[in-house]
């Protein structure tokens, strides 16, 4: 009888917590299971790979198993294996220059083709493994001229232009480059940054310092006709105002305000553009965010950079608001800037924002709405660019000055729905 008196008060102390956590709101409960679980492991790893600015983004390759780093100062292609973890530069051309490509797209063939950012050529990285220049000299130089592109649905590739004055056209078929369309805002640099493919294949560029969103329409397929490039909407000149974005859904993008004491966030439609959201006062200056990630839900978190937290949208509603975590925003500091660089959506549902001058990894977690910040990193400025997810799970960063590679290791959680 004692015994059985002894279990039945063990289950009941069980129990009882139990049923008061599913007492809790869904928010409350989403914090308890979070501070549940284990955190991700955050390591620096592989060889030294000394110098500063060394690649500036990647493409996966043909097979999916491997990032391939796009050379800004450095002079290879670095090759990370998913699976391994084991690095390779490539073997090919010399490449000296300072500053050269920014950001790969892989044609449909696999073959990877960086975007020039300095270069007066296209870097291309076939399915082997070999490295080439192609349309060297046929292209204007000149810095930072065009910033990211897209695989468009006539299998080219659209690179948006920067300071360039216009669009660049890829031909992965024939290794071929040719200027397109009018010329966009003579003078004007940093006009927009970063390409987004809408649902009806149109390819869209953000409005950095340009008057309007770029829209880019690729024909049907090859040969048919000439890519239609237009401008959509009417902004200030100027301005630094939106650097990159996300797709979700409807409304198919949402960009983050890079350079407006009261924050809005611009919506692109097919061929219209809005703004979402009440008016947030925020800091001054440029750079807010830097990157957004869709998570499971699809509610858009971007990736504070000179701001002190990250900023949550919800495209289906139109809500906009900053995740406010005072502790946090103590411990980054309003002095920080260029803090975290783009963000990953780990397998576990959180999201897992790159470090460039800050020392650790911050973790949104999207369940609760709050954030932690992981890992010791050593210091230094623009440590890495971007990262890319694995099948297994795990989280690798390319280094752009850092001297070894990121690796987040997120714990493996099945999601939960409240």
């Amino acid at each position: 009888m004692a015994r059985l008196e002894a279990l039945l008060a063990t289950s009941a102390c069980l129990v009882l917590p139990a049923l008061l956590l599913l007492l809790l709101p869904p928010a409350r409960r989403a914090l308890h299971r979070l501070r549940a679980r284990p955190a991700a492991r955050v390591r620096l790893w592989g060889p030294r790979l000394p110098g500063a600015h060394k690649w500036l983004g990647g493409a996966l390759d043909a097979r999916h198993t491997a990032i391939l780093g796009v050379p800004s100062n450095a002079e290879h292609v670095i090759r990370l294996d998913l699976r391994t973890g084991d690095t390779t530069l490539l073997p090919g051309p010399k490449m000296v220059s300072r500053y050269k490509w920014l950001r790969g797209v892989r044609a449909e063939d696999g073959t990877v083709f960086c975007i020039p950012a300095c270069a007066d050529g296209v870097l291309r990285i076939s399915a082997e493994g070999d490295v080439a220049i192609i349309g060297a000299g046929k292209l204007p130089k000149g810095e930072w001229m065009w910033h990211g592109g897209q695989l468009g649905r006539d299998g080219m590739i659209y690179a948006i232009p920067a300071n360039a004055d216009r669009v660049l056209r890829i031909d992965p078929s024939r290794n071929e480059v040719a200027l397109i369309g009018p010329v966009l805002h003579h003078g004007v640099r940093s006009k927009w940054y970063g390409g987004i493919t809408a649902n009806d294949g149109s390819i869209w560029g953000m409005p950095y310092n340009a008057p309007s969103a770029l829209k880019i329409t690729p024909p049907a397929s090859a040969g048919v006709a000439e890519a239609q490039i237009v401008e959509v909407g009417e902004f200030p000149l100027g301005g630094w105002k939106w650097h990159g974005g996300t797709r979700r859904g409807l409304p198919p993008r949402t960009k983050r305000s890079q350079d407006e004491s009261k924050l809005r966030v611009v919506a692109l439609g097919w061929s219209q553009v809005a703004l979402l959201g009440a008016e947030l006062e925020v800091m001054q200056g440029k750079y807010k965010w830097g990157g957004a990630t869709t998570d499971h839900n699809g509610i858009v978190w971007a990736i504070p950079s000179d701001a002190d937290v990250p900023l949550r949208i919800v495209p289906s509603t139109g809500e906009v608001g900053v995740v406010a975590d005072g502790v946090i925003a103590s411990a980054i500091g309003p002095e920080w800037k260029n803090k975290w660089q783009g963000g990953v959506l780990g397998a576990d549902g959180d999201v897992y924002c790159i470090p460039c001058d800050a020392q650790q990894v911050l973790a949104i977690h999207t369940e609760s709405g709050t954030v932690s910040l992981l890992g010791n990193l050593p210091a230094g400025k623009k440590k890495f660019q971007g990262g890319a997810l694995a099948p297994d799970g795990t989280i690798w960063g390319l280094p752009e000055s850092c001297e070894h590679i990121l690796r987040i290791t997120p714990p493996l959680r099945k999601r939960t729905h409240n």
